[in-house]
């Protein structure tokens, strides 16, 4: 008699433990739906000249604005009272290929070093590029 009691409890046990599952099953079934579907909307290209402002303030206000903003160990100032635009536009006599070079490889002058990428180690040269161009417009003098 025991053992057909435990058998019978064991049946019960299963039949409501199936019985379960099946309407978690239907009822999974019937609330589930198709997540929508997102439409992508593309933004429009900017400018390059645009990018290229956007590209050079950036890489400005990452790195060269450390010693350029105030003229800090001898960096020729971009605003403020060291601001000296004669030498910006001594600078930009030298052309934009020697600027570039100068920015990326590192150069020693009259006035202090300019540390390679200046410091920018992870910046490409085409953002070291704009980050001049940046600095020359900000001052206000045209570079050859």
């Amino acid at each position: 008699m025991k053992n057909l009691l435990t058998l019978l409890v064991m049946v019960l046990f299963t039949v409501a433990t199936l019985s379960s599952c099946g309407d978690d099953a239907k009822t999974t079934a019937k609330t589930t739906t198709t997540p929508p579907v997102k439409q992508e909307v593309k933004k429009p290209e900017p400018a390059p000249e645009a990018t290229a402002s956007a590209d050079g303030e950036a890489v400005y206000n990452k790195a060269c604005h450390v010693c350029h903003k105030a003229g800090v160990a001898g960096a020729a100032a971009t605003e403020g009272e060291t601001l000296d635009k004669k030498r910006w536009e001594t600078m930009a006599a030298k052309g934009m290929p020697t600027l570039k070079e100068h920015a990326i490889a590192g150069f020693t002058g009259d006035f202090g070093a300019m540390p390679a990428k200046g410091t920018c180690m992870d910046c490409t040269d085409e953002q070291i590029e704009a980050a001049i161009k940046f600095m020359f417009n900000k001052v206000g003098v045209a570079v050859k």
